[in-house]
């Protein structure tokens, strides 16, 4: 997903409850987006501020972990660690307006209408993922790997060439620099 990307269509809505963790600044925007998710039938756990990250370590299974724009992008990192640490769910990192997406996050998206922020929470909560993105270090696109990855080897060191489809550089990336993408019907 491109920040920025307009959604379309209607709101994929969780069949059961979902758990999605928020990691938030700002106390109103937090309660705002809790009450829209619950609405939406997510389960809510509300992270404010650097004192809750604790709240962080005992999280072992969630569907989403959610990085506000408001959060600072030393927290976003340090957050997105100790969540990462206790459960492998995708992360959304919530950016502000030319803001480019941190490494590690498997979604970013500009979402500051409520229906921008549900579908891409959808989205990213949507167990029918299978393609992989990464972002190009010469253009800061997004662009979709469709090389197979079950080639690359586990190993932290290991990486594979790719190239931009936007603007044809070619890097080496390593695994963990991969985000999920939604895959389209």
């Amino acid at each position: 997903m491109v920040a920025g990307s307009q959604h379309s269509g209607p709101t994929r809505l969780p069949s059961h409850a979902k758990v999605v963790v928020c990691v938030s600044w700002v106390p109103e925007l937090a309660k705002t987006r809790e009450l829209l998710l619950r609405q939406a039938g997510y389960d809510v756990i509300s992270v404010l501020g650097r004192q809750e990250f604790g709240k962080l370590h005992e999280v072992t299974s969630a569907s989403l972990l959610i990085l506000a724009h408001s959060v600072p992008i030393v927290e976003k990192l340090e957050a997105l660690t100790l969540f990462r640490g206790n459960c492998s769910a995708p992360v959304l990192s919530l950016l502000r307006p030319y803001q480019s997406a941190l490494p590690g996050v498997d979604y970013a998206v500009e979402a500051f209408v409520p229906r921008e922020f549900l579908d891409a929470v959808a989205t990213a909560t949507f167990q029918g993922r299978t393609s992989w993105t990464v972002g190009c270090r010469n253009c800061d696109m997004i662009f979709e790997i469709k090389e197979d990855l079950a080639a690359l080897p586990d190993g932290q060191q290991e990486s594979i060439a790719l190239q931009c489809a936007y603007c044809s550089a070619t890097a080496h990336y390593q695994k963990r620099e991969f985000r999920r993408a939604p895959t389209h019907s």
